[in-house]
């Protein structure tokens, strides 16, 4: 029994500091970037603020089903956090070279797509506490975040007429 509550525990420790690295370092670092874009055509919803990530364990371990949660929670933070690091620097050049998302190739604006897609789950994941079971939550969360990337017809519309009128007013 002892060794079980010594893995749980330790399990534990490993997300928080998981948890705490992946929010407060990767996050951040491709929050930034993400600004600097403009013209984006999809709804981003992603803010960085201060997370005490001591709450969140500590509603966590209330769970009846959180040990299988920290453990999934873990593994998947692991393997978006490792993903993302991968792509920061494409995603940095390509800032650099153009940061009007209009303006972008396809490619490109996949790349930008699918690393926000990363960074969404890694944010939501390191705030959200996870009442049922984290593959229920894990499906509906993709969800939402593919319904955040649609593009926007009214966005696009706007960004349209807001170049036109530069054009002309020049």
């Amino acid at each position: 029994m002892d060794n079980i509550v010594n893995s749980i525990e330790e399990d534990i420790v490993n997300l928080y500091k998981n948890r705490h690295n992946d929010y407060n370092k990767t996050l951040k670092n491709y929050i930034n970037l993400f600004n600097k874009i403009i013209n984006i055509d999809f709804l981003a919803n992603m803010k960085y603020k201060e997370i005490d990530f001591e709450t969140i364990i500590n509603n966590e371990l209330t769970n009846i089903i959180y040990p299988e949660n920290i453990y999934y929670k873990f593994h998947t933070l692991n393997f978006y956090n490792d993903e993302l690091d991968l792509k920061l620097n494409i995603v940095s050049e390509v800032v650099n070279t153009c940061n009007d998302y209009s303006k972008l190739k396809k490619e490109e604006k996949k790349i930008i797509k699918d690393t926000y897609k990363l960074a969404r789950s890694i944010q939501i994941i390191c705030t959200t506490d996870f009442i049922d079971h984290f593959i229920d939550n894990y499906c509906s969360m993709n969800l939402n975040i593919e319904n955040e990337l649609k593009s926007n017809f009214m966005l696009s519309c706007k960004f349209y007429i807001n170049n036109l009128f530069k054009k002309y007013c020049r």
